[in-house]
């Protein structure tokens, strides 16, 4: 560890820290992280980590206390769930669709009815999926 900086895991799920490596964990989704947060330069830096790997996961989040920057990490990690969720969500009505289309006559009435309903959902995925990405959290305040 570099000279100067301090290391910080917090436990988001039960609201209090502790410091040196006391590991706590946060689940978001069916995922589980390990929340690191440590001052670097007068600068708080969170990230997540997996819990079964200890791999990095996600972006570095900054803020002005060490309590902002794991709430931009946490925040962060929930969107991008929600975001992933959203993303399958639009592929799984893209190939909806595309079987519809691939089946659905559109001679027949109910075929041309199929399809607007199927490109319908395909649409209701697209917008939901638009507005999650709008709302992405910002991973630090100063940059």
């Amino acid at each position: 560890m570099a000279s100067g900086s301090s290391r910080t895991v917090v436990s988001v799920v039960s609201g209090f820290s502790r410091t040196l490596d006391d590991v706590k964990h946060v689940s978001i989704g069916t995922a589980r992280y390990r929340l690191v947060c440590a001052e670097r330069d007068g600068q708080w830096l969170a990230h997540a980590e997996r819990e079964a790997t200890g791999d990095p996961f996600g972006i570095e989040c900054g803020g002005a206390s060490e309590a902002e920057a794991l709430d931009r990490v946490t925040r962060w990690l929930e969107w991008q769930s929600e975001h992933a969720a959203a993303l399958e969500e639009l592929q799984l009505a893209e190939r909806a669709y595309h079987r519809t289309i691939a089946v659905a006559s559109p001679a027949a009435p109910s075929g041309i009815e199929l399809q607007r309903e199927s490109l319908d959902a395909l649409e209701a995925a697209r917008v939901r999926l638009d507005q999650i990405r709008a709302r992405r959290p910002e991973p630090s305040s100063g940059t």
